[in-house]
């Protein structure tokens, strides 16, 4: 069979292009030496991220839950987890600084809300009994 072409029977080093896995990769074209600087390195380093405070999100999800489940007890466990969780931060590398001071805050929230709640139950308390029958 004279007169035709055979791509496959080319081997890399004639057409110029690369392998992957064994393979050729037909149309590829080969890419040019490129001269780095002595000492320049071409691999990436990758950071590590500094981990978040366990109680900056203890503080955040009981502040959470004050305001949802558990009113006055989610509220206080959140401003004491807060306020620990602040004071470890300050002395570590680890993050969590905005969920500590988010769970503070929503807790403070929680009492200033869930507080006149309880005063105010306990005082019409007398008012909702005198009126329930058989009193």
């Amino acid at each position: 069979m004279t007169g035709t072409t055979n791509t496959e029977n080319i081997t890399d080093t004639e057409a110029g292009a690369p392998t992957q896995n064994g393979q050729e990769a037909h149309g590829a074209q080969s890419l040019p030496f490129v001269a780095y600087p002595v000492g320049f390195t071409t691999h990436y380093t990758y950071q590590r991220k500094a981990p978040t405070n366990a109680l900056a999100i203890v503080s955040l999800v009981a502040a959470i839950l004050g305001l949802v489940l558990v009113p006055v007890v989610g509220s206080i466990v959140a401003v004491i987890t807060g306020h620990m969780s602040l004071d470890e931060l300050t002395a570590s590398r680890e993050e969590g600084r905005g969920q500590a001071l988010a769970g503070t805050v929503i807790g403070y929230l929680g009492l200033l809300f869930a507080v006149p709640a309880v005063i105010s139950f306990f005082l019409f308390l007398p008012v909702i009994a005198s009126h329930l029958p058989g009193m």
